[in-house]
């Protein structure tokens, strides 16, 4: 058999199981989940969607949201897989984790932040949309500001406006410094970790299309590939490269 023959064979076979379709998978739309091009969406999203692609014949399209409209559209069968906490309530079936990172909440300098009881007394900015799983998400006795993303929020604390914001802490970092304001970033204290899943949307993929992506995502934690994707992206404390 001519060799040309052997690899669309080999490809062929690969394919069977899940038919080449065209689906988009959606991240935050944050440093370095979602990083904007001129005609493209790269990041981390980008090399997960090449990569899962690849393996599952799908061909997604990798695009950042904002929380909300993310969780909405996986609702609404607009999108069909997301790179998100696994904790943030929507209709989709968690396939299997990708990263594990630390949660922190973080204050402007001046402002004095050593343990959750400090919150209580300050103004807390909070990404509308966004629930990792921390007691922030349910407290009600803290003073909380809903804003669109955390720029704005590390802007009003800039301004003073805000105290004090909570998240990811490689997201919230890297948007700090993505607009000249890491020097925004004062005290900080752990929360808990999040473990960042791959979530498909229930109205729109299959349940054998959900089966063939958690089994893509398997073999990319057993291969060493999502290591190399942490390692791409981040320090060995979560620090962004």
């Amino acid at each position: 058999m001519p060799k040309t023959s052997a690899i669309c064979l080999t490809i062929l076979a690969c394919l069977i199981s899940v038919p080449t379709i065209a689906a988009n998978i959606v991240t935050l739309n944050t440093t370095p989940w979602a990083i904007a091009k001129e005609q493209e969406t790269g990041g981390v999203i980008a090399d997960f969607a090449r990569e899962i692609s690849q393996r599952t014949g799908i061909a997604f399209s990798p695009r950042g949201l904002p929380a909300s409209r993310l969780v909405q559209m996986i609702n609404e069968g607009e999108a069909d897989v997301a790179l998100l906490n696994a904790v943030t309530p929507m209709e989709a079936e968690t396939l299997g984790p990708v990263f594990v990172i630390p949660v922190v909440a973080v204050a402007r300098p001046g402002v004095t932040l050593k343990q959750y009881e400090d919150l209580k007394s300050l103004r807390l900015g909070v990404v509308t949309g966004l629930n990792l799983g921390t007691p922030i998400d349910t407290d009600t006795s803290l003073n909380k500001s809903a804003e669109p993303n955390y720029d704005q929020i590390i802007r009003k604390m800039e301004a003073g406006r805000l105290d004090v914001t909570y998240g990811v802490a490689v997201s919230v970092r890297a948007s700090a410094g993505s607009i000249g304001l890491a020097h925004v970033l004062g005290d900080a204290i752990p929360l808990q970790t999040v473990t960042i899943a791959l979530r498909a949307g229930l109205k729109s993929t299959s349940a054998d299309q959900r089966a063939a992506l958690g089994k893509a995502l398997t073999a990319m934690r057993d291969d060493g590939t999502i290591d190399q994707l942490r390692n791409k992206y981040f320090n060995a404390d979560w620090s962004l490269k």
